[in-house]
């Protein structure tokens, strides 16, 4: 069941129902959720495997398989380890009310991207380089990535701290660009690599981005 809901955001399919009618016409789509047979569930019976699984049956799976890649090296076979910060936005399915969603009552409005406001909440991953998961956090969208970034490196070095590993680089784009990002990089020991904004007059570090989208700076860091 949890293979054919990470196969239905990899195929990008919008609803339950049009992917239990994939996965019936399909038989690859049930050989790699390693369905048995020519059946596939209905859309109710996932939607009660979801409210069944709970946020805290999810994060250990995902703990166990992320400990179980680590051990395997199959995350990053460095012991300084690449770290990518980044994050989503992902909309609630609610309407707006005085404090929140409605349906969703942990779902605040806040900026989705230059100019855009939405209601819903952001996932904070923590990549290694080979782009594979070694932290994720969910926040209301209202929660400022920055503010979850401190907490996402402070789990990632505990996590590679276990394993023998640490943070070499902390790797972001420019809307991490911040003093209370770069010191706490420093502190672990890690080289922050994170452009700066074209209004910033004296940057941290020697990297920028030009108008096409290109990295631009010390060689070192491109």
């Amino acid at each position: 069941m949890l293979l054919a809901l990470m196969f239905m955001r990899y195929e990008a399919v919008p609803s339950m129902r049009k992917l239990c009618r994939k996965l019936e016409k399909r038989s690859y789509a049930r050989e790699i959720c390693e369905f048995q047979g020519s059946r596939a569930p209905k859309h109710n019976t996932f939607s009660l495997f979801i409210s069944r699984a709970g946020p805290k049956t999810i994060e250990g799976l995902f703990t166990e398989q992320r400990d179980q890649a680590l051990n395997m090296n199959i995350v990053d076979k460095n012991q300084a380890v690449n770290v990518n910060l980044d994050s989503t936005f992902m909309k609630a399915n609610s309407r707006r009310g005085r404090k929140g969603g409605i349906s969703d009552r942990g779902a605040r409005v806040g900026k989705i991207d230059r100019g855009n406001y939405g209601l819903g909440w952001r996932a904070h991953t923590a990549t290694s380089m080979p782009a594979l998961p070694l932290i994720y956090i969910v926040r209301s969208v209202n929660v400022n990535d920055k503010v979850v970034a401190l907490l996402q490196l402070k789990q990632a070095q505990r996590t590679l701290n276990q394993q023998g590993k640490r943070v070499g680089r902390a790797i972001a784009d420019r809307q991490y660009c911040s003093e209370d990002i770069f010191k706490p990089v420093r502190k672990l020991e890690a080289e922050p690599v994170i452009p700066h904004p074209s209004n910033v007059k004296e940057p941290v570090i020697d990297l920028w981005l030009n108008k096409r989208f290109k990295v631009k700076g010390e060689q070192r860091f491109c």
